[in-house]
């Protein structure tokens, strides 16, 4: 983490995981930018137990970040392959944009 308090990744499958407690419910305030347009990417949710494989893509739920397909069920705001957001409300390249995700029971909700 730089001193800023911005995380910064680039390339490849990379996973910044929190493992220090595991939440049931929760309300997760976050804000994001994209350095280069068609960038892909996202926030898992409820991922199981340690990470020693890209299987908790396949077991957990995915917050999509990825600005060139708005609309659909891999657009930025959409629960992957399974809701698609509801208004295209990502900022351009550059900006910030900000999430609130709130997980109760099986219930997502974005705004």
């Amino acid at each position: 983490m730089k001193k800023s308090g911005v995380l910064t990744s680039s390339g490849g499958m990379g996973l910044m995981w929190y493992s220090s407690k595991m939440f049931g419910n929760f309300v997760l305030d976050l804000d994001f930018m994209s350095h280069a347009p068609n960038t892909n990417s996202g926030v898992f949710l409820r991922v199981p137990n340690f990470v020693t494989s890209d299987d908790y893509i396949y077991n957990s739920f995915e917050i999509q970040i990825y600005d060139a397909d708005s609309l659909s069920i891999h657009g930025t705001g959409a629960v992957y392959d399974a809701e698609p957001a509801k208004l295209n409300a990502v900022n351009p390249t550059g900006e910030w944009n900000h999430y609130r995700i709130t997980f109760q029971d099986d219930w997502i909700k974005l705004n």
